[in-house]
This record gives structure tokens, sequence and C-alpha cells, in this order.
């Protein structure tokens, strides 16, 4: 990490997501109609959970940001096959 904020942050980013996956789990399955969830990679998944959550817990990040840093990563991701 760059700094200890930036830890800290990765570290209730990760709490907040476990604590709240069921209903992160049926929000996305709520929005994803035409899939299966289990058809879903699993870290599309763990990507969707995560920007869900600084989302909906997070309010000081705006939506504009959250998309092209979510957007930036799965283009990384397809890029390099991961």
């Amino acid at each position: 990490y760059k700094n200890k904020d930036d830890s800290d942050f990765g570290i209730k980013l990760i709490k907040k997501v476990i604590e709240n996956k069921t209903t992160l789990e049926k929000n996305i399955s709520e929005i994803t109609l035409n899939w299966d969830n289990d058809r879903i990679a699993q870290i599309d998944l763990i990507l969707l959970q995560m920007c869900l959550t600084e989302f909906l817990y997070f309010k000081s990040i705006p939506l504009k940001s959250l998309q092209i840093i979510y957007l930036s990563l799965l283009a990384t991701l397809l890029v390099y096959g991961l």
C-alpha cells in the first residue's frame, strides 16, 4: 500500500464485503437475472461485491470514480487473461 490510509481502507472494504455477503449476493442476483451466479467467474463476483460495497457503504466515493476504477480493473484482467 502507498500509505496507512490505503491499508486501512482495504481492510475496511474486505470486512464490509464479508459482513454483507448475503445481501450483496442477493443484490447481484437481482441485477444479473439472465445469469446463474454459478456461471459468473469468481473474480467477477468478487469485483462486483467490492464495487457494490463501496457504492452502498462508502458514501464518500463518487459513483463515477467507482465506475472508472472497476472498469479499468476489469479491462486489465481481460487484457492479461486473469
